[in-house]
């Protein structure tokens, strides 16, 4: 939203898949997740193909958004009033950790 705010109209995320820690949400309180932490709660060693679905999702989540965003504001608009901005593309690049 940031890249947005800034007429950027291309973004792409360049990022090595990770194995990121999640918790197990169905027995996680609302209050304990929200405080960043999760004491006795139960930790899940989520996948490499996770965490790529896991950005995919929010991308195509933000871009369906702008799509809207845009197709709205075009409906709307009138010639010399103001200047409608384009759909941001957020496209991700899936860099390769070859150190071993």
């Amino acid at each position: 939203e940031d890249f947005a705010s800034e007429n950027v109209a291309y973004l792409e995320l360049r990022s090595t898949p990770k194995r990121l820690f999640s918790y197990d949400v169905s027995t996680t309180k609302i209050d304990e997740l929200e405080n960043e932490h999760c004491s006795g709660q139960k930790r899940i060693l989520e996948t490499k193909r996770k965490y790529v679905e896991t950005i995919l999702d929010a991308m195509k989540d933000f871009e369906d958004k702008e799509r809207e965003r845009y197709a709205q504001e075009k409906k709307k608009y009138v010639v010399g009033s103001s200047i409608v901005r384009l759909p941001l593309l957020p496209r991700y690049i899936l860099s390769v950790d070859r150190s071993g």
